[in-house]
């Protein structure tokens, strides 16, 4: 057996071992197991090349800088701001500056690997003139930072969406009109991005003030008709998941440290050389949906140096719990704890009507994790939608938002006009 063999037993030897005892009050084994992984690493049994935002950013010549942004409930965000175009092309100062999240299981490395640059969201937006602010929800590789609870306590992933929006967007917001000493800030959203944008403004309403126009891209908060509708017969076994996390106590549903294992891993055996008849590709179109070639081998191959990153188990279950329904509500945490929390057995839907920023709906026609159904859904409820918007390419899927080979004629164009007519004019 060679190395990487011995180095994949070892990690799933101790995967096994962080499941039986997550449980345990400090996390121990989770600790371990971080730890084992990291002298693994350092000691460049697989090495990889540096693929972190600073780099991804710098060695395509524009200005990198990182900020960390607290929250109310103490987490640390840590954003990643390019503050103008490439070579000391300066930042159009008319305009507000544009938070860029990403969805579940990503980070702000996902909206900067594609090729050219042109076709990535980041250096696009900086080329037009915007100061861009890419966020990290809390609990990925980057926002794992908290000022009372370490990463290895259950505490920590206790979070869903919900958190995300009622905590994370108004300190984002806040802290990006602060340092940059704008009214508004404008907020690009994909997936998940787009779940605690909605949730927030819902529950916080008086946010909306502070938002130019919101764009959701991939709008991911009704899931009816989520994977064509076949989500109503996964969801009944959701509550298998939920009485294991009850045991269990509050975890990662991706370790960062398996992540990091996966970000060695994968790339050499999704690599175009070695992936010859496309196992690596057909089993993210099983997943996410044949897009004809817009996302190629060699992309795929890209992506899997940074993604998946790490999430909580709850944000995963929250999203579950909305899957072949037709709501968009609060977390449930079963009859009895619904009463304690809510007052009542059933948790809340979003009031969407408290959403007031000016909103657009970009969406996919062959994207069915985000349905287009769904999105009509969502579009009917929204005070204040100003556009809804088909991406003119009937075989769009969802992971096509971020890494399709022409998504800046196909999307960003349009998104950057709808910033345009919003910006401080």
């Amino acid at each position: 057996m060679d190395r990487y063999g011995r180095i994949v037993q070892v990690e799933m030897l101790l995967l096994f071992i962080l499941v039986h005892n997550v449980s345990t009050s400090s996390f121990s084994v989770y600790n371990m197991s971080r730890s084992l992984t990291n002298f693994l690493f350092s000691a460049s049994l697989l090495p990889a090349p540096d693929m972190s935002p600073e780099t991804l950013i710098t060695k395509q010549g524009y200005p990198f800088e990182p900020h960390y942004v607290p929250t109310e409930d103490g987490y640390i965000l840590e954003m990643h701001r390019i503050p103008h175009g490439k070579h000391g092309n300066v930042q159009n100062f008319s305009k507000y500056p544009v938070i860029v999240q990403h969805g579940n299981f990503q980070s702000s490395a996902d909206w900067l690997l594609n090729s050219p640059e042109s076709e990535s969201l980041g250096f696009f937006l900086a080329d037009k003139g915007y100061d861009v602010w890419l966020g990290n929800q809390r609990g990925n590789e980057f926002s794992i930072r908290h000022s009372r609870v370490p990463v290895s306590s259950s505490k920590f992933w206790n979070f869903s969406f919900h958190e995300m929006g009622m905590y994370d967007l108004p300190a984002m917001l806040d802290y990006v009109t602060k340092i940059t000493q704008k009214p508004k800030a404008h907020y690009i959203g994909f997936s998940m991005g787009t779940t605690l944008f909605f949730s927030g403004l819902s529950k916080r309403p008086e946010y909306s003030e502070k938002v130019g126009i919101g764009i959701a891209l991939g709008p991911s908060t009704f899931q009816d008709h989520f994977f064509n509708s076949w989500a109503k017969v996964i969801a009944p076994f959701t509550w298998f998941i939920q009485v294991f996390q009850k045991f269990a106590g509050d975890m990662p549903v991706l370790p960062q440290f398996v992540a990091n294992l996966l970000h060695k891993i994968l790339p050499i055996i999704c690599h175009p050389k070695v992936d010859l008849i496309g196992i690596c590709m057909s089993v993210v179109q099983i997943g996410f949906g044949h897009d004809q070639g817009k996302i190629t081998k060699e992309m795929l191959y890209q992506i899997t140096k940074v993604s998946p990153s790490s999430s909580s188990m709850k944000a995963f279950l929250h999203e579950l719990q909305l899957m072949g329904t037709s709501r968009f509500c609060e977390y449930d945490y079963g009859s009895d704890e619904n009463m304690i929390k809510y007052g009542r057995q059933h948790p809340p839907d979003y009031n969407l009507t408290n959403v007031r920023a000016p909103i657009s709906l970009i969406v996919g026609s062959n994207d069915f994790l985000a349905h287009k159904e769904d999105a009509k859904n969502l579009g009917r409820k929204l005070p204040n939608l100003v556009d809804f918007h088909y991406v003119p390419y009937e075989h769009f899927t969802h992971l096509d938002f971020c890494y399709a080979t022409d998504v800046s004629n196909l999307v960003y164009k349009h998104v950057v006009g709808l910033l345009n007519t919003y910006d401080n004019t």
